[in-house]
């Protein structure tokens, strides 16, 4: 199982979408959304609303680099020229941005012992909440 958030997204004052990401893709999506305040300044438009742990498998870090870099895309400069890709920019380039990404990755990977712990009925219910609250979210 794999911890994931669930997250409100402010996109604009009139679109919020609420969605359910890997906790290793928060500090992108709080990267990309930002959201100007009246006096110039940007603040986060991303509202963590909690865990859910989602029974999936789980990707190696070369495969979720690639995901994220084709879901998120590029920074875009002032000049209107492509800069790094936003993975890049949170967990760094190359074999470097990999290994940061593997060490997050694990981090967010829940022990299968979890049955153990909760007690088979309650871990199948969470477990199947979880997956509905994810197909219902986007993400």
């Amino acid at each position: 199982m794999i911890r994931f958030r669930k997250l409100k997204v402010e996109i604009s004052p009139q679109t919020i979408l609420e969605v359910g990401v890997p906790e290793w893709e928060v500090p992108i999506m709080r990267l990309v959304h930002t959201k100007e305040n009246p006096d110039g300044s940007t603040t986060d438009a991303v509202e963590d609303l909690g865990e859910i742990l989602i029974d999936r498998p789980v990707s190696d870090a070369n495969s979720e680099f690639v995901r994220l870099s084709n879901k998120y895309g590029r920074f875009e400069n002032d000049n209107g020229t492509k800069g790094l890709p936003y993975v890049a920019m949170v967990f760094g380039q190359s074999g470097i941005g990999q290994a940061k990404l593997q060490r997050e990755i694990d981090k967010a990977v829940v022990s299968s012992d979890v049955d153990g712990l909760l007690g088979g009925d309650i871990a199948e219910r969470l477990a199947s909440e979880t997956r509905n609250q994810n197909s219902s979210v986007g993400g």
